[in-house]
């Protein structure tokens, strides 16, 4: 019989608990009466957290402050009165997509997805702005007195927000950054699902400050790690004293408890280290005394304890025997030690998972590292340093260049490998998540799932946010035709969509799979159907693209598009006859949102091969050519 604890559970702490579930930022440390520092709820923080005012508190306590932390606090928790407007014109798709672009200021977008999407986020990553000095950060809540003066002098639009520059000069420089974060951050931990999680991107101006608020909102025990992202091999020369060459990201999850981050498949160089083998698998030997972090016997007293092993019979046993020899967790200069695994764990795996080694005159205990375990491959744990060429910042502009004709449309965007990476550990292939990516800029993350759903058969879904900022006259993007990087980004998720779609075509037909996916044609189909149009073929996993417009639905025609096409982009075009310079073409894929409809092509040019059709609307059309998403604006 186990003895009673003659103390009642403390109600108090118990209490405290509970409100940390809720409001982490709220519980933080201070000092009792008798001197101890205890965990305790910012009464303070807590009353502005429930409150629709300004609450004031000056009590000394551990914590993270600036000048106007409240007021993000109550911009974060006031209501909008903004609502999402669909852009059927510009979407693609709309009634049966699962991936949304929405264009406008993400703090409204935020607080507008709390009804749909509240808990319903496996993923967040973002990479804002990083607060070099050169950079626009988000000005919120502008008050009422001065709004009309703002909007008339062009500091901000019409939905009351701006883009401002925040340069070092600025006696608010972080205060103003840190404003901004608090409160997105704060809306977006409620998007997440018990085991979702958040990646934030950032390098070493904010790091700090970064950590420290995200520790705040999330909970410190939610914190998964900083990862070291090598993104220029060389570094930068110019730098004063160090050539830097990493950025951070930072990952938290909503309830550590509930969240497993996932590992890398196994290279070949991996693979060699198994090099024994039995009867169950291959496997290598790691010590089964630890090593690093709470290893001395002091820090774990019960998992230090004598091990017998018998080397004539090959058996292990807690109990001593003649012929036996002890082992303990001692190291070569003597220091005590412990083992991995308590006492139960090695009674279940004494008789399969262990070996013994005579080594430098002492005996010592291995674990058998298994290859693979319960029938999968063992894959490898992501490290806190990445380094690999893959996550040059250079192959983020090669990729964004080769969708655009070589145009630089956008500065230092992320490699797609580096956040298709962050999706491998972060998500599965085997459920719809949902990632959400309210910094979207020029989408990477919206090419990187629909890229990894190609690779791995996934059902990921997306969710991009982008602010309408206005391209720079001077800037190539403008040359382009592109007004704001809202238009880039939606541009780039039908390209890539494009682009995927033909890489996974091409690997199919190699292996014997067929020419296309059109396994039938729908109801409107012209009789004279080009021979060359395959049937009962296999189709692509059609959530990893985005969609053109569906057979149901035919595309109105118009005039030439207005951009050209490399018609070795369209290899499923059914060969028929070429068009005319005037011939007519479907257009209006995309559309600048909350603006008039622009021209976007979803055909090839003259150059292409089209069906001939007289009648005024396109009967059919492949599949999976422009970008699968609905398209919605703030309002």
């Amino acid at each position: 019989m186990n003895p009673l604890d003659m103390q009642s559970p403390d109600g108090s702490q118990r209490n405290i608990a509970l409100i940390q579930q809720l409001f982490p930022q709220c519980v933080t440390e201070a000092y009792d009466g008798n001197g101890n520092l205890t965990r305790k709820v910012d009464f303070d923080l807590l009353r502005q957290e429930l409150a629709d005012a300004l609450v004031e508190g000056p009590t000394e306590r551990y914590q993270l402050t600036w000048p106007g932390k409240r007021e993000a606090i109550l911009t974060a928790n006031a209501p909008t009165r903004k609502t999402l407007r669909p852009d059927r014109a510009a979407s693609v798709n709309f009634d049966t997509t699962q991936n949304l672009f929405i264009e406008g200021d993400n703090l409204e977008v935020l607080k507008l997805l709390q009804e749909s999407y509240l808990g319903k986020v496996k993923l967040i990553y973002i990479d804002p702005p990083y607060n070099t000095g050169n950079d626009f950060i988000y000005k919120d809540d502008f008050a009422s007195n001065i709004k009309e003066y703002l909007h008339n002098s062009g500091q901000h639009d019409d939905q009351g927000r701006r883009l401002v520059a925040n340069a070092e000069s600025n006696g608010r420089f972080h205060s103003d950054w840190l404003n901004m974060m608090y409160a997105r951050l704060k809306l977006a931990r409620n998007l997440l699902r018990e085991d979702g999680v958040i990646f934030v991107s950032i390098d070493v101006n904010e790091v700090s400050n970064l950590f420290r608020v995200t520790s705040e909102i999330f909970g410190e025990d939610n914190f998964l790690g900083t990862i070291s992202v090598v993104n220029n091999l060389k570094g930068r020369s110019d730098d004063a004293h160090f050539a830097t060459a990493n950025e951070y990201v930072i990952a938290f999850a909503k309830n550590a408890e509930n969240t497993s981050i996932a590992g890398f498949n196994p290279d070949n160089d991996y693979l060699d280290e198994f090099k024994h083998k039995d009867s169950i698998s291959s496997y290598k030997e790691v010590s089964l005394r630890k090593t690093g972090k709470n290893s001395r016997r002091i820090d774990r007293p019960n998992m230090f304890y004598p091990i017998y092993f018998n080397q004539n019979h090959n058996v292990f046993s807690l109990e001593n025997e003649i012929g036996a020899h002890e082992i303990l967790p001692i190291d070569s200069e003597g220091n005590e030690g412990c083992w991995r695994w308590g006492k139960d764990t090695f009674e279940v795996n004494k008789n399969t998972e262990l070996t013994a080694r005579f080594i430098n005159g002492k005996w010592n205990v291995f674990v058998k590292m298994r290859d693979v375990v319960d029938g999968v491959q063992r894959t490898i744990r992501p490290k806190t340093v990445w380094i690999d060429p893959k996550y040059d910042s250079a192959n983020g502009n090669r990729a964004m260049e080769s969708l655009f004709d070589g145009k630089k449309l956008f500065p230092n965007p992320k490699p797609t490998a580096f956040l298709q990476d962050i999706l491998t550990i972060s998500t599965s292939d085997k459920s719809q998540d949902i990632i959400l990516d309210f910094f979207a800029g020029s989408s990477t993350t919206a090419h990187a799932v629909m890229q990894l759903n190609a690779e791995d058969g996934g059902k990921r879904q997306f969710i991009m946010v982008q602010l309408p900022e206005v391209c720079a006259p001077d800037s190539e993007a403008a040359k382009a035709g592109y007004h704001t990087i809202a238009e880039i980004s939606k541009e780039r998720i039908r390209r890539a969509g494009a682009k995927i779609l033909t890489e996974w075509h091409a690997t199919h037909q190699q292996q014997g799979l067929g020419t296309d996916f059109m396994s039938s044609a729908p109801t409107n189909q012209p009789t004279n159907q080009p021979t060359n149009q395959p049937t009962n073929q296999p189709t692509p996993p059609m959530s990893a693209f985005a969609c053109s417009p569906s057979p149901a639905q035919p595309c109105t025609m118009s005039t030439t598009p207005p951009i050209s096409w490399d018609s070795s982009s369209w290899p499923y075009w059914p060969t028929t006859s070429k068009p005319t310079a005037t011939a007519p073409m479907c257009s209006s894929t995309y559309s600048s949102i909350g603006a008039s409809s622009s021209t976007y092509p979803s055909a090839p040019d003259a150059s292409a091969d089209i069906p001939s059709t007289s009648s005024t609307t396109m009967p059919w059309w492949p599949a999976s050519i422009t970008g699968l998403t609905s398209n919605w604006y703030v309002s």
